[in-house]
């Protein structure tokens, strides 16, 4: 028995139906019945009652479902994490920061993160950017958030730019500076 026959079964057995289990797996209703025909020879018991309309689970189908839906999550989940390892998306991450505006202005995208990425288990670490250039250097680190300005050009360590932004000055209406074609609105 596998797993695409047990998934045939539920969803016969859910929706009540051979025709509609066949409809929704893109297989000839036949191809359903011979299915759940084979697996009740297998396990030598009567799954379903074909006497009505609707097909309908007997004591011993009703039992094999409950089964067969654990069996089907636990194979979803271990499928699940093993494509994740291979893809490289189960681990941690040991994050570095030079202060905490760093992490406040990254908290959306850590968040977002975390939500599309369960399974990484994210450590952040403050330091001085020297103590991270120097934990980042040995592996200690797996990446910084910091000013790219602020860390020193090194052969192994690649910069991204997440964000650009540019220096304002607010000044108020009565300042001098106000007047001036390049002064910024000022906040009331």
């Amino acid at each position: 028995m596998d797993i695409r026959k047990m998934r045939y079964f539920i969803t016969a057995a859910e929706k009540g139906s051979f025709t509609k289990a066949a409809d929704i797996h893109y297989i000839s209703q036949t191809a359903i019945s011979q299915q759940m025909a084979s697996m009740e020879n297998e396990l030598d018991a009567k799954l379903f009652d074909r006497t009505g309309y609707r097909i309908q689970l007997t004591m011993a189908g009703k039992v094999f479902l409950e089964e067969c839906k654990e069996i089907v999550k636990k194979y979803d989940s271990a499928a699940s994490r093993v494509r994740d390892i291979s893809q490289g998306v189960q681990g941690s991450l040991h994050i570095g920061f030079s202060g905490f505006g760093d992490r406040e202005l990254l908290l959306d995208t850590i968040q977002a993160f975390q939500a599309e990425y369960p399974v990484i288990n994210l450590t952040f670490v403050s330091d001085t950017i020297t103590g991270l250039q120097s934990k980042l250097e040995n592996a200690d680190l797996d990446l910084v958030f910091g000013f790219s300005y602020d860390f020193q050009p090194h052969k192994n360590i690649r910069r991204q730019i997440l964000l650009n932004d540019e220096v304002g000055l607010i000044v108020s209406p009565k300042h001098p500076l106000s007047a001036t074609k390049t002064a910024m609105n000022p906040i009331l």
